[in-house]
């Protein structure tokens, strides 16, 4: 009864319910875990411009998915970007948590220089 009255008002617009209705789909809360979907519903909060403490969690959990490669195409750079929303909106301590990791991580990625190898016969001439 209460995934109904959420999905209803989140289909009515309200970036609340849209995040709970995430919340629930990420968590397998009263209907089957499904990352995609709950995906679908923080970017649906997300999208409304509320600056509530749901939408920041909204921010929050789809950067987590996205850091993850969890129901959608793994995005270290767009998960960045949603956990810096999230601090800016709520100074969220999660989110820089989550900040400061992705950061990391891509700075990792960025100093790793692919070695090619390459192999000269006394034929190549």
């Amino acid at each position: 009864e209460a995934f109904d009255l959420f999905s209803e008002a989140a289909e009515l617009g309200y970036a609340e319910a849209m995040a709970y209705m995430g919340v629930m789909y990420s968590n397998g809360v009263v209907v089957e875990k499904d990352d995609a979907k709950a995906a679908e519903w923080y970017q649906k909060a997300i999208d409304t411009g509320g600056r509530t403490l749901l939408t920041s969690l909204a921010y929050n959990n789809l950067g987590t998915l996205y850091q993850r490669g969890e129901g959608v195409k793994k995005d270290l750079e767009k998960a960045r970007d949603l956990f810096q929303m999230a601090v800016d909106k709520d100074h969220n301590d999660r989110a820089k948590q989550h900040l400061e990791e992705t950061i990391k991580e891509l700075n990792k990625k960025a100093n790793e220089i692919p070695i090619e190898i390459c192999i000269v016969s006394e034929n190549d001439e």
